[in-house]
């Protein structure tokens, strides 16, 4: 997706659906760029687009940075701005190119655009309807210009092959604003971004009743399930995917046959609070824990005008949104802002801090006369002045809302959650704090409680730099979960890589922590790519997020199982190795026999790249437990069979440079295990053992064992199961310390 202009001609087709049929040909020295996959797949070549790289410096960046919204404010109209937009930039980006302009055309059409200047007046964020805005229906229609408006090479009948919807809380009254809770539609936008566009708004109560189109499921859901038969139609239920839920009440009662059908034919959903995952889990109806789908939201935000009168009262969003030119957006070292939303316990929070020059005081539900808060449309631009407000003004975000916590964190602001001091039974003004909405979502933050030993304010009066939490970690492995579920749909996977909201940036990236390894090695095969051989690369992610982990093939290559890792975030590289060149790198003059029987690849080739790299090798059945110290003595724990579990040597180990001399002078067909030496010695268990891990409810590891950093599972037997029984003890060492727990094996 990082397009690299190669031509003076392209073809641009960024639709979400196949051209008219007609549109088949007409492609002759141009290089066709398509955003999405389907749409182009009766062509043998097309290129992908990072919008967000493309339109980087123009005026048009922040429509792009910011899609979700102008998604809902321009509706099916979006399409035609994305692809004006990508004609547009194109040409922007190459006016100055040796030899001559970019030129551009729309699929099956015949006309060349070369000159951006010629469509200057075209403004995006100018209205509502595409007549408001300039917009360049020369791109569309190979007809006289005098024939405005016409989209006669992407007629609008063309938008109705499928079905994006969005879903909202209806209209409201105007006696009803002051109670309207902004934090739902900071719901809607996380679920809009991932769409290629928004063909309807549907009501939350009756989202599925009746509705045969795409939708994401994150929200509470009250109500949710007021469907009928025909809704559970397997045409339809694939078409939804169920990333985030929350359930309340009777909900998973009344909701119980649809989440059984769902998940028996479908897949399994996401329960964005723990209390939901158990009553599900419960029922017998398999779900994960997901947290709530705002984690991903990725916004530049509006710059709003200045009101000092506005700056110290909850009326700041009463300021308007700027145009992308009237100013710039401040860089991360100017940001200054100490945005205060909804503080429970405001006496929680220092003097010094709540009366500082830079605090802002918003508030997550509407004030009762905003303009047009009755009103659907006008109604969604408050949640987006708050969030731009966190996105291009906080140094930091103090709140007791969790949905101005999520996307704040999301879009890498600290966060300090205020908790009320009251304990866990008491509100917080989006619910109660330890029973339903906020539960196991707060870890992910600065936790603060007024008068609470462990919990009292530690963080200053916020001159200086402010630490994200180490709860961010968290936050990355349920962003990386989101994306795994959610790149399975192709529009979803299209629009996020088209978009440039993949690959992720780590939010704990910075939060590194010292004296831990950092530095992780697999040989392997492309037979190898099993889920077994995923979660045990996740474990060490999961452990050390910001180690690198070193993938040895030489047959593995794009695309592959792993490049979801890459593309969440985490550092891992796959490699190709040369035996014979390591050998001869490592080993000098010593006689290689690596290719004589008495040798083993799998003790030989790890120990080699531990000399020449240092780090930590693992075979695919070692199951990491915890965080491994970098101060680990050097040695081998072995196999059953004689390979490799665990290895750490420090690059040019002297003492594995004496292993390998043994090995080769004596023709050992092993190395000698040190595992009765190591403090760091971990269990290796039999095949007997390992079916017991994995089946028995009742067999565990044994109390001494709860301090190893790795368990190693039985390599044939661990192979050979597809699932785990729930509540073993490899279900809780397997399953429950995962990264992609939207993939359930149990």
């Amino acid at each position: 997706y990082r397009f690299q202009i190669t031509q003076q001609k392209y073809v641009v087709w960024m639709f979400p659906f196949p051209p008219p049929a007609s549109y088949s040909g007409g492609i002759v020295s141009s290089e066709l760029i398509c955003a999405y996959s389907n749409a182009c797949k009766d062509f043998e070549d097309h290129a992908k687009i990072n919008l967000r790289e493309l339109t980087q410096g123009t005026y048009y960046h922040n429509y792009i940075r910011d899609q979700a919204y102008h998604k809902v404010r321009h509706m099916n109209d979006f399409p035609y701005h994305i692809q004006a937009i990508t004609m547009l930039a194109l040409m922007l980006d190459n006016s100055d190119q040796k030899g001559g302009n970019v030129c551009v055309r729309t699929l099956g059409g015949r006309t060349e655009f070369c000159d951006n200047e010629a469509f200057s007046s075209y403004d995006p964020y100018e209205g509502n309807e595409l007549n408001e805005t300039h917009f360049p229906y020369e791109f569309f229609n190979d007809d006289p210009v005098s024939v405005n408006s016409t989209l006669s090479l992407a007629p609008r009948v063309m938008l109705t092959t499928e079905k994006f919807a969005m879903w909202y809380n209806g209209d409201i009254s105007k006696d009803h604003c002051k109670h309207y809770n902004s934090g739902e539609d900071v719901q809607s936008f996380a679920g809009a971004a991932w769409l290629p566009f928004i063909s309807e708004l549907r009501k939350k109560k009756d989202v599925l009743r009746n509705y045969n189109g795409y939708y994401i499921g994150n929200a509470p859901m009250e109500g949710f399930f007021n469907v009928k038969d025909a809704d559970f139609s397997y045409e339809k239920m694939k078409k939804i995917t169920l990333t985030s839920i929350f359930l309340a009440g009777d909900s998973a009662k009344n909701g119980y046959s649809y989440l059984m059908n769902y998940t028996n034919r479908v897949d399994v959903f996401g329960s964005r609070s723990t209390k939901t995952d158990s009553q599900l889990k419960a029922m017998k109806i398999k779900s994960y824990f997901s947290a709530c789908l705002t984690l991903t939201t990725d916004m530049q935000g509006a710059i709003l005008t200045n009101d000092a009168s506005l700056l110290k009262s909850h009326r700041y969003v009463f300021n308007d949104i700027l145009k992308p030119n009237a100013t710039k957006i401040p860089s991360s070292e100017e940001k200054t802002k100490i945005v205060f939303v909804d503080v429970v316990d405001i006496s929680a929070v220092p003097k010094s801090v709540r009366e500082s020059e830079n605090a802002i005081f918003l508030k997550a539900n509407m004030n009762a006369d905003y303009p047009g808060c009755d009103e659907t449309l006008p109604r969604y631009g408050y949640p987006y002045k708050l969030l731009s407000t966190y996105a291009n003004q906080a140094k930091v975000v103090i709140t007791s809302r969790i949905h101005a916590a999520l996307p704040a964190a999301a879009m890498g602001v600290p966060v300090i959650f205020v908790e009320n001091s009251g304990g866990e039974k008491k509100w917080l003004p989006g619910g109660k704090q330890g029973v339903g909405r906020v539960e196991g979502l707060l870890d992910m933050f600065h936790r603060v409680r007024r008068e609470d030993n462990g919990k009292n304010w530690t963080l200053g009066d916020l001159t200086g730099d402010v630490p994200h939490s180490d709860g961010v970690h968290l936050a990355d492995r349920y962003r990386a979960s989101f994306w795994n579920k959610l790149k399975k749909t192709h529009y979803y996977r299209d629009s996020a890589k088209m978009f440039g909201m993949v690959p992720f940036q780590r939010l704990g990236r910075k939060n590194i922590e010292i004296n831990i390894q950092d530095t992780f090695h697999f040989v392997l095969e492309k037979s190898d790519l099993t889920w077994q051989t995923k979660r045990a690369i996740e474990h060490v992610f999961y452990f050390h997020p910001n180690c690198k982990v070193y993938i040895h093939s030489n047959d593995i290559g794009p695309p592959h199982a792993l490049e979801t890792l890459t593309e969440a975030g985490y550092n891992l590289v796959v490699q190709t190795y040369d035996l014979d060149l390591l050998h001869t790198e490592e080993l000098g003059d010593l006689p290689h026999k690596s290719h004589n029987n008495d040798f083993k690849l799998e003790v030989i080739l790890p120990l080699i790249l531990l000399r020449k790299m240092g780090g930590i090798y693992l075979s695919k059945e070692t199951i990491v437990l915890k965080t491994i110290s970098a101060g680990i003595e050097e040695g081998v724990v072995l196999q059953e069979n004689g390979d490799i579990a665990m290895a750490y040597y420090g690059r040019e180990s002297k003492d594995l440079l004496s292993s390998l001399q043994r090995i080769y002078i004596a023709k050992s067909k092993s190395i000698a295990e040190t595992r009765h030496n190591l403090t760091w010695s971990f269990p290796v268990l039999s095949d007997v053992h390992t079916l017991q891990c994995i089946e028995d409810i009742k067999w565990d590891l044994g109390d001494d064992t709860k301090d190893k950093i790795a368990v190693g599972l039985h390599p044939s037997t661990y192979a050979a199961i597809n699932t785990i029984k729930f509540e073993t003890e490899c279900y809780k060492i397997v399953e429950q310390l995962c990264i992609f727990c939207d993939e359930i094996h149990w």
